[in-house]
């Protein structure tokens, strides 16, 4: 088993977890509560787990990978962000044709 391996199975079961999660809503947690001493519980951020943005952002995306995508990247047949790519342009849908536009676009 290559380091990768472990990377991207520790990232997958990452996602698993946050998912699971709730979520931090942001903003100022204690603007609600008076100036009494009751403090209201928080629920975590990314960076209170020690994780980056961008390590979530993958970690989303590679929990999202159909398995047998997945198993590519994991056997080095596929890198990371072109199976991601490939995944997310397979789920968008056709652009119509001008023709075939519900409303004309302007000409300036």
């Amino acid at each position: 088993m290559k380091i990768s391996d472990i990377k991207i199975s520790a990232l997958a079961q990452i996602a698993v977890m946050l998912q699971d999660m709730p979520k931090a809503k942001g903003g100022q947690p204690y603007q609600d509560v008076s100036t009494g001493t009751q403090l209201v519980p928080v629920e975590p951020t990314l960076a209170d787990l020690g994780l980056t943005k961008k390590q979530s952002f993958l970690a989303q995306k590679l929990a999202a990978l159909p398995p047998e995508v997945l198993e590519q990247v994991k056997a080095g047949l596929a890198s990371i962000t072109k199976a991601i790519r490939q995944v997310v342009h397979a789920q968008r849908p056709p652009v119509a044709a001008p023709e075939e536009r519900a409303t004309p676009r302007r000409i300036r």
